[in-house]
């Protein structure tokens, strides 16, 4: 690479159009979205749940590279992007054929906000669970881990066992710690696939409460980026400048 490119792409690197935004976590600065890490969560924008996953990963990912923070919880990720594609792309985004203005959801995202509660305990059996909302961070170790077990699903014929494999997934993220009896154990001092096995031996009423946290915290999701029966996905084509 010749002196002038290496300079240019210095004098690039320098170029600050920060963005501060309140999280939970407290106030994270947040640089601007490149070209490449468009291409990046474009790239991901191929059918199936595999696809999906992708994404939720490059997305976690770009958010954190773009932050001062490491502590970034997935109950900000829909702010944090809608303000990213605001400050990129303007504040319209179009959804089929309608044009949605940001700003009404962002601010409907604090108010709802405040309504979730980000710990919660299933207890069943002997058996607790305290669970909570995870950070990206946290969420893209677990994620790794799932595209590793989808890979070894090559048959369509498998593809209802491959959901279960991403469910029980989704469950993990979820756990902060297991206490059986006087026995407490921090979950992310384990290894994903010690986690797995211990969640599959959990007693089932223990896991219908799990489940059930997981449940709302996806309605949660749903329901910020709904306003007048409009929703906004979080997906690509959101990242797209055509839209």
């Amino acid at each position: 690479m010749s002196q002038i490119s290496v300079d240019l792409l210095k004098k690039l690197k320098e170029v600050k159009n920060d963005l501060k935004i309140a999280l939970t976590s407290g106030g994270v600065v947040f640089a601007t979205l490149t070209l490449k890490q468009q291409k990046d969560l474009l790239s991901t924008s191929v059918a199936g749940v595999k696809g999906a996953i992708e994404f939720a990963k490059v997305l976690n990912k770009t958010i954190l590279e773009n932050s001062d923070s490491d502590k970034i919880f997935t109950i900000d990720r829909a702010k944090i992007c809608l303000l990213l594609r605001k400050q990129s792309l303007g504040d319209d985004v179009k959804v089929g054929e309608e044009i949605l203005n940001i700003n009404k959801y962002i601010d409907k995202i604090d108010r709802v906000k405040k309504e979730f509660k980000m710990k919660s305990k299933a207890t069943e059996d002997g058996v607790t669970l305290n669970l909570k909302v995870p950070t990206l961070k946290e969420e893209n170790a677990v994620i790794s881990r799932c595209l590793v077990e989808l890979d070894k699903f090559k048959d369509l014929k498998e593809t209802s066992k491959a959901f279960g494999v991403i469910y029980l997934y989704e469950l993990i993220k979820y756990i902060e710690s297991v206490k059986v009896g006087e026995e407490e154990v921090v979950f992310t001092d384990l290894k994903i696939t010690e986690r797995v096995e211990i969640i599959e031996n959990l007693p089932l009423a223990v896991y219908k409460q799990l489940s059930a946290f997981f449940k709302a915290f996806t309605a949660y999701e749903n329901e910020v980026l709904t306003f007048e029966e409009k929703t906004i996905t979080i997906d690509p084509v959101f990242f797209d400048t055509a839209n």
